[in-house]
């Protein structure tokens, strides 16, 4: 099969990731509300709640996030410019803020796909003008899974912040990334063929959405959890513990510290990291 056709059937089985899927759910207690603040997205994907509490959403296809007021759904362009989505998903796929400055997951752009942008994680600096942080693609090259995989640079998914930098998942080569603010980048855990998808972080706790291998049938579908077993550094205790940490003031995130992770919180997990940083 070739590449252009594998890329075709990636981005069509991940497009059925994200639309919603109610066959099997199970019906709310009761009714929400809902309210529609946006229409007409170019392949909106990831969201978060940043500065001013308004939302921000990236749009694949236009490389760009849009700023939506969620008390009026007045839509803003937030930031441009960033690489557009090549193979019909990835570009800008997700977005985090640390204190008011916003880092866009950007996928699918390299030369393995046709592009010519940098695969990783993206520091907003202005309007108009980002910067790579973080390049997720390299790393991925010289770190192949042991999973199979047909592209290089892998399909990153989610972005969560996380003790001062970020946590990454790549629902291709079935891995969750840690990502420090001066572009390190290692192995959190690695799984079987089980599509790590979304992220979100409570404390010491990690939840993640598997979507299962292709086709992805939801009783492969599932959300787990595990738990970073080393606690948090100092320096990131007193931050977390100041008074203007509300905001998640961005600190330097290259302090070195000892982290050890287990997964034995994770159906299938088949390998056990442990990482030192050097002190």
């Amino acid at each position: 099969m070739g590449l252009q056709r594998r890329l075709l059937l990636s981005a069509t089985a991940l497009l059925a990731i994200v639309m919603p899927a109610t066959a099997n759910a199970r019906p709310p207690s009761s009714t929400p509300t809902v309210t529609q603040l946006v229409t007409g997205l170019a392949s909106g994907s990831g969201s978060t709640v940043g500065p001013g509490r308004a939302l921000y959403v990236t749009e694949g296809a236009a490389g760009r996030v849009l700023r939506v007021d969620p008390k009026t759904g007045e839509v803003t362009t937030f930031a441009s410019g960033l690489p557009e989505s090549i193979v019909g998903i990835g570009g800008a796929m997700d977005v985090a803020f640390i204190g008011a400055t916003a880092y866009v997951l950007v996928t699918l752009v390299g030369a393995d796909v046709g592009g010519s942008d940098v695969v990783g994680i993206y520091r907003v600096d202005g309007p108009n003008h980002s910067t790579p942080i973080a390049d997720i693609g390299a790393f991925s090259i010289s770190n192949p899974p042991d999973t199979s995989f047909f592209i290089p640079t892998g399909v990153q998914y989610a972005l969560e912040t996380y003790r001062g930098g970020f946590l990454v998942t790549d629902g291709h080569h079935n891995r969750v990334l840690r990502v420090s603010l001066n572009g390190e980048i290692t192995e959190l855990i690695t799984f079987d063929n089980i599509v790590p998808t979304g992220l979100a972080v409570g404390g010491n706790k990690v939840y993640m959405a598997e979507a299962g291998p292709v086709p992805h049938l939801p009783e492969t579908g599932r959300i787990v959890s595990f738990r970073t077993k080393s606690p948090a550094p100092q320096w990131w205790q007193r931050v977390r513990d100041s008074s203007w940490t509300s905001n998640s003031a961005g600190v330097a995130a290259s302090t070195p510290f000892r982290r050890v992770c287990s997964g034995t919180e994770i159906p299938r997990v088949h390998q056990r990291c442990q990482t030192l940083a050097a002190s």
